[in-house]
């Protein structure tokens, strides 16, 4: 009887030494899953070390900004050069506290963490600094190495996607600083306030004077165009020539070459022979003094015949190019321009607005050219270099050889020699035409360039007719 007691008690501790051992095994298998999820490359040690690192990183990159954009500001409002570089940024950050020692040739060390940081990362974007900033007076800024004028009353964009010069730095015309919370309804800022797009020109002028300082005679028209066409096939589009004290437009056509486009000298474009060129009159129209006389009621001028108003369109195109050749670019309503009346009356109070269809037809183009005129008057009389006129044809080509890359996928072909589906027509092949609000298609942030109603401009299409209403602004 009592070995029978022995042989179970050692049964029973065999079988416990047994659930021990397992136990043991599991615990060891437990430890090691819990070690590996702690310290293994995506453990959550390693992870909450990553999160604290990167937001020690962006801490010191949020600090740096803060201190550049101060900088920034500063500069700008003395009229100085806000161009950065590692050198720049280099002693921007020096001595500052939260960083370590003397900043390196292209780098710096924070000293929480000792985290490295790359100048270029903090200038990638220049603009970065400046959106939302409000303009009280015409100002430059230097972006890279661009300079562009920001019109008094004017603020850069703080909307995502608006404040690359590359994509279409936009503007708006706010006249006071914009509250923090007004950038988070998009559309309400596009609605309400008068609005341009920046237009980067790389090659203004080709300066065709003799040596003598003359002008080239009429029958130098060819040479002109051969001259012209050897900057194109160089991939310079200059947009206009110097030709003595003054400027002609060179206008372009775009077609599509092996998926390219291909941009061309505009087939009828004759320079100084009187046809297809610009500057010049709609002898057609310009020549009636009654069309005349509506400019004169409402910018209260005194034209008198077409050679008057000729001479006068000339002179402003020389200071349109003059000031893109300086500045580089030139500003553009980024929407077709809205609220006008077929008057001679008092100059009403036109909209470069989003969402709106009064007004943006049935005007004749005296009202609308004498609209542009007095904008500066309206929304920019704070400025006082900036002026507002109605857009050159050779400005619009400058646009579009801007955006001539963008392609129309839907069409598989590009904006620029194919919008169908891209406008305002109404129906999506537009076949059918119809009026609809203004931001209905964008590209590089500039609305309705490819339909709803005739762009017109100052390009003269045989002396006949106008082609192709928007503003620029100079």
């Amino acid at each position: 009887m009592e070995k029978k007691k022995i042989k179970e008690k050692t049964k029973e501790r065999a079988i416990t030494l047994i659930a021990l051992t397992i136990t043991v095994i599991v615990l060891l298998i437990l430890a090691g899953v819990t070690i590996t999820t702690l310290t293994g490359n995506n453990g959550i040690l390693t992870k909450s070390q990553e999160a604290r690192t990167t937001t020690e990183i962006e801490e010191a990159k949020e600090q740096a900004k803060i201190d550049i954009s101060n900088w920034i500001l500063e500069k700008s409002e003395n009229g100085e050069s806000t161009n950065l570089n590692d050198s720049i940024i280099k002693e921007i950050l020096t001595d500052k506290e939260y960083v370590k020692g003397t900043p390196g040739e292209s780098s710096f060390i924070t000293k929480k963490g000792e985290h490295e940081i790359s100048y270029s990362e903090l200038y990638k974007n220049e603009l970065e600094f400046l959106a939302g900033k409000y303009y009280a007076i015409d100002t430059n800024i230097t972006i890279g190495e661009k300079t562009i004028t920001i019109p008094a009353g004017a603020t850069i964009s703080k909307i995502p996607g608006e404040n690359d010069v590359d994509e279409g730095l936009v503007i708006y015309i706010t006249n006071e600083e914009v509250k923090e919370e007004e950038w988070n309804n998009r559309e309400t800022m596009q609605e309400i306030y008068n609005q341009f797009v920046w237009v980067p020109v790389e090659n203004p002028v080709l300066d065709l004077t003799p040596d003598d300082g003359t002008s080239l005679p009429k029958e130098d028209s060819d040479t002109i165009k051969a001259k012209v066409q050897n900057e194109i096939d160089a991939g310079r589009y200059p947009m206009a020539i110097k030709n003595g004290e003054d400027y002609i437009g060179v206008l372009y056509q775009f077609t599509e070459d092996n998926d390219k486009v291909k941009v061309e000298l505009y087939e009828n474009w004759a320079p100084l022979s009187g046809s297809y060129e610009e500057p010049d009159i709609v002898r057609l129209y310009d020549e009636d003094i009654s069309n005349l006389n509506q400019i004169n009621e409402i910018l209260n001028t005194n034209y008198s015949s077409s050679t008057d108003f000729k001479n006068d369109l000339q002179t402003k195109f020389n200071a349109m190019v003059k000031s893109v050749a300086e500045k580089g670019g030139f500003w553009v309503g980024r929407y077709e321009t809205s609220n006008m009346i077929n008057s001679n009356s008092a100059a009403q109070k036109i909209n470069v607005v989003k969402g709106t269809m009064t007004g943006i037809n049935n005007v004749t183009w005296y009202r609308m050219y004498s609209q542009q005129e007095i904008y500066s008057q309206q929304a920019l009389q704070k400025s006082e270099n900036i002026k507002s006129t109605m857009m050159w044809g050779s400005q619009w080509n400058q646009i579009l050889i801007w955006m001539r890359n963008i392609r129309n996928e839907e069409k598989d072909s590009y904006y620029v020699t194919n919008s169908l589906g891209m406008g305002n027509f109404g129906t999506n092949d537009d076949t059918e035409s119809g009026i609809v609000n203004t931001g209905f298609y964008e590209a590089k942030n500039i609305y309705d360039l490819a339909g709803n109603l005739n762009e017109w401009t100052l390009e003269v299409n045989d002396t006949f007719n106008r082609t192709k209403c928007r503003w620029s602004l100079l």
